[in-house]
């Protein structure tokens, strides 16, 4: 058997963040499959509602974005999905979780907040990219 490296990224998690919807709750449901299988998996998030909260045989990496540092995030992240698709918070922790957990594939969940550029530094770093289409309207 195989022990694959796993990273997801999501903007929130069950268990971690007090609000997430469908797309999240298939992103867990993966987690534990995998986990199942024996593979080792990391998840990356926003800043979680519940920082002591575990997942089990999970390495969790959080991440700032530019959301956390401005008053009103609505319109920011409107900005980032439409004109600018960067954030350089969370590409910078991104940039180093990949160094750091080494995946073989990454899962993208939603990641609106993380923005689309979160592709772009999966692909000039070598690392797979699985961009799971959940809300496409």
């Amino acid at each position: 058997m195989t022990n694959y490296r796993v990273l997801h990224i999501s903007d929130s998690f069950p268990g971690l963040h007090a609000s997430f919807g469908g797309a999240e709750v298939i992103a867990k449901r993966l987690v534990e499959l995998f986990h199942t299988a024996g593979w080792q998996q990391g998840v990356v998030v926003t800043r979680p509602d519940n920082p002591k909260a575990e997942i089990p045989g999970v390495k969790l990496f959080f991440s700032k974005t530019i959301e956390d540092l401005l008053p009103e995030e609505n319109w920011i992240t409107a900005l980032k999905g439409q004109l600018l698709p960067y954030d350089p918070l969370a590409s910078r922790t991104l940039f180093n979780t990949l160094n750091d957990f080494k995946p073989q594939v990454v899962f993208l969940h939603t990641i609106r907040r993380f923005s689309l550029y979160t592709a772009e530094i999966c692909k000039r770093m070598g690392v797979p990219v699985f961009l799971m289409v959940y809300d496409y309207i």
